[in-house]
């Protein structure tokens, strides 16, 4: 497991996205939280950006039902689509069906996928959406 401080879902699932299972994401330790880094022609491809899109939470009759739902959206940006579609499959690999009850994770289920051409960056884009059931904030 990658030594960090866990201070949110999204730190903990990206911990989860470094880990090599067997192997390195192709994606290395490139990710980075809302948006790519200012000077996108000096950085190395593909890269992974992630932002929470959604978090409804989880209700009962009786009130909360300390439950959310939160969904978090994966940007892949890629100069090929073989390295776009090698860098989705080490995510869905890696989160699609996770479990982890001590870190409050009760499910984890890809939700959503998206192959894009953005003409204006000139690099291919996969939006991955994981649906993670927690019991956190």
């Amino acid at each position: 497991m990658v030594d960090v401080t866990i201070d949110s879902l999204e730190e903990f699932l990206v911990a989860r996205l470094l880990v090599s299972l067997p192997d390195p994401p192709v994606y290395g330790n490139r990710i980075y939280p809302l948006r790519m880094p200012a000077q996108a022609q000096e950085l190395v491809f593909p890269l992974l950006v992630y932002k929470r899109i959604s978090a409804p939470r989880i209700y009962t009759q009786e009130g909360d039902g300390s439950i959310n739902e939160p969904r978090i959206q994966y940007s892949i940006w890629s100069k090929t689509f073989r390295d776009l579609t090698r860098a989705g499959d080490d995510i869905k690999l890696r989160l699609s069906g996770y479990v982890n009850n001590s870190a409050g994770i009760q499910h984890c289920f890809m939700a959503f996928e998206l192959d894009q051409w953005e003409e204006q960056t000139g690099l291919y884009r996969k939006m991955l959406d994981a649906q993670v059931g927690w019991k956190g904030n």
